[in-house]
């Protein structure tokens, strides 16, 4: 989606009060933390990425993680450790290792030197004793019992988190340090709307606009894409605001019994079959940064499901919707969890196991090198299991949970797939 960034000024030096470095007059620091709760949609990833853009440079170190499940979280101190130069690639495959080194790293840091470009001297890093200054974001985080093994009780460091959970804020800090996001005001959320429409509204729809606004309920996420659905569509405001209107009971006559979903869902009806065939797949995929290449297919086993050749035309087509982000530097997509959310719950049961089914394919295709080479020598093809293990994880959770009837042969890719993430 789109990034469109309203300006809180006083939440932003509320943040600067809480996070930036500071020494006590004895030369000492203090470990600091700060959670930003809220709904979905209300705009916490965002804050926490301008605060990240704009005040990286007041820190020596800054990490982002996001903090949906454990094995992201373990996966990214993975990650953590190897930029340290702390570990290798190879010896932080070890998750345990990794956290226990990293949590080392976060309570006394000390920065590092460039390491000489041999193996053998890669595990001697020379160390300067000067302390450093870090900040960790935990994004999205689920639950904050996940975080139990990650969060340092020492250190010169900083700790912004941002979940929906307003217990959050009390784990992190006794006082509590934080702050419960609210909708975005009428006027903010209107300048989000002519910002990602039209720069100037014509005179006569600006009540139209203010209308749709109270009828969004000011949310953020809500606004993104019904003003994907007016460019799209190509909809004046007005047009948008009754078309709204008129199909809002068949929305309620769905499965939706939150509010907040119903301008998602109505971006989802707005778009090609081919476009909700490939979210549908998204949704049960592990939603950051999915590779591009992963997702396209010429198989043709999926009637609705858009081949390689049309990919690049539906892709942008979501973009458009504000229903998918899109990097192109690192040729990834990913959506935000409203979209993979309201994605699966309007998915029928045979839906829903194609869609798994076609997930499967997908995995099955793109992780296929080191399939009988496991146990052997032949490791080189691992890079690509880093990418395939998180979404084969995603996938077993569902299955956990729906129980999709399989066909023998797909059951039988599937547990194969189980079996070699698990290794």
């Amino acid at each position: 989606m789109r990034a469109f960034f309203v300006d809180r000024e006083p939440l932003f030096k509320l943040l600067d009060d809480n996070l930036l470095p500071s020494t006590k007059s004895d030369g000492t620091s203090e470990l600091r933390s700060f959670a930003l709760c809220g709904a979905a949609g209300v705009g916490k990833s965002v804050i926490a990425k301008q605060y990240m853009h704009t005040r990286g440079s007041e820190f020596d170190a800054v990490f982002s993680i996001s903090a949906e499940d454990s094995f992201k979280i373990a996966d990214a101190f993975s990650k953590i450790a190897v930029q340290l130069q702390l570990l290798t690639p190879s010896q932080s495959k070890d998750h345990t290792a990794s956290r226990i080194t990293v949590m080392n790293w976060l309570s006394c840091p000390y920065s590092l030197k460039t390491p000489t470009d041999t193996a053998e001297e890669q595990n001697a890093v020379s160390r300067e004793e000067e302390p450093v200054r870090w900040l960790l974001i935990f994004d999205n985080v689920e639950s904050v019992t996940l975080l139990k093994e990650y969060i340092p009780q020492q250190g010169r460091g900083s700790i912004l988190l941002t979940s929906r959970d307003q217990v959050a804020r009390h784990y992190l800090s006794p006082t509590g340090a934080g702050a419960d996001l609210s909708p975005p005001t009428v006027d903010e959320a209107l300048e989000v709307l002519h910002w990602l429409t039209r720069p100037h509204l014509p005179l006569q729809e600006e009540q139209a606009a203010f209308q749709l606004i109270k009828r969004l309920g000011r949310s953020h996420i809500a606004v993104q894409h019904v003003a994907g659905v007016i460019n799209i569509q190509g909809l004046t405001l007005e047009e948008a605001l009754s078309t709204y209107e008129s199909d809002l009971p068949a929305l309620r006559d769905g499965k939706f019994t939150c509010s907040e979903a119903l301008p998602t869902a109505w971006a989802l009806m707005a778009v090609l079959p081919t476009a909700l065939a490939l979210l549908r797949v998204i949704s049960l995929l592990d939603r950051d940064a999915i590779p591009e290449s992963l997702l396209e297919s010429d198989e043709g086993c999926f009637e609705e499901y858009p081949l390689a050749s049309e990919f690049g035309v539906i892709t942008t087509m979501l973009n458009t919707a504000n229903l998918l982000s899109q990097n192109k530097t690192t040729k990834a997509v990913s959506v935000h969890r409203v979209v993979r959310d309201v994605t699966r719950q309007m998915m029928s049961a045979d839906e829903f196991v194609e869609s798994f089914q076609l997930a499967i394919t997908l995995l099955a295709s793109h992780w296929n090198d080191d399939r009988y080479f496991a146990f052997g020598r032949r490791l080189e093809a691992w890079e690509v299991a880093n990418i395939a293990v998180p979404h084969v994880s995603r996938l077993v959770s569902h299955f956990e949970r729906y129980t999709p009837k399989l066909s023998f042969p797909m059951l039988e890719t599937f547990v194969t797939l189980v079996t070699r993430a698990s290794m």
